[in-house]
């Protein structure tokens, strides 16, 4: 059978279209995959390197089994089942007015570093943070790379020398914190609750100077924050994990 030069070149754009098509369908999903493999090799030497989710231990203890340490005593820190964000029991960290609490754990740095926590301030007025924290004296521990709930209910990220607001909180309320720090261009992008709240922000480097002396950051720490007045200051933590 012979076909038409008009019926061949029918033939040919048919054909032609439904190559373009697949093409296009099989486009997306490479360049997608290409994306996301050259997202691994920037970052595939960080992994979930440290999670405690607060739930093996007895309430009322201290999660010391993993690793937890104290820098500041304030009142206490214990495993509590008074609130959680998931499961049934959390980090319960008290601090007292100008002495705040603070626990950390030992970590080593790369280039890329990233942490997640849940955070839930109890008293309006009487905030806390999750971050690197220093330890300068008996009485005196400098912040670093730190998402602060601040006594004034703002959500503020505290670099080396900068604060950059990236949010708002209400007491009572649990909040989603997850940092990603690039060390090598001191920058880090911030998530509130899932949300991007700060991008490419100011940010330590792995050594600090502090008090005029260079310091390296190696301890990842939860705390209260200082407060003036009466009664106790409370922070929840919980679902806390660290990536290096």
């Amino acid at each position: 059978m012979k076909f038409s030069l008009p019926l061949k070149l029918g033939v040919f754009v048919v054909l032609l279209f439904t190559i373009v098509i697949a093409g296009m369908l099989l486009y997306r999903p490479l360049m997608e995959n290409w994306r996301r493999s050259k997202l691994r090799s920037a970052t595939d030497h960080i992994r979930e390197s440290f999670e405690d989710n607060f739930e093996k231990v007895s309430e009322g203890n201290y999660p010391g089994a993993k690793g937890w340490r104290t820098m500041f005593d304030g009142v206490s820190a214990s495993v509590s089942n008074k609130k959680c964000s998931e499961g049934r029991q959390s980090f319960r960290l008290e601090g007292r007015a100008n002495w705040f609490r603070c626990e950390y754990i030992p970590v080593s740095l790369g280039k890329i570093f990233a942490y997640k926590a849940k955070v839930c301030v109890e008293n309006a007025g009487k905030g806390g943070g999750v971050g690197f924290v220093v330890k300068r004296g008996s009485s005196f521990g400098p912040t670093y790379n730190l998402v602060t709930f601040t006594n004034d209910e703002r959500i503020v990220f505290r670099g080396e020398r900068t604060l950059t607001e990236v949010g708002r909180y209400k007491a009572g309320t649990w909040y989603r914190v997850y940092v990603k720090i690039d060390f090598i261009n001191r920058i880090a992008d911030v998530y509130i609750n899932g949300k991007l709240s700060g991008k490419n922000i100011p940010a330590a480097g792995i050594i600090v100077t502090d008090a005029g002396k260079k310091v390296k950051l190696e301890k990842f720490g939860l705390k209260t924050n200082n407060f003036s007045g009466s009664g106790t200051s409370v922070v929840y933590f919980d679902e806390v994990k660290l990536y290096y």
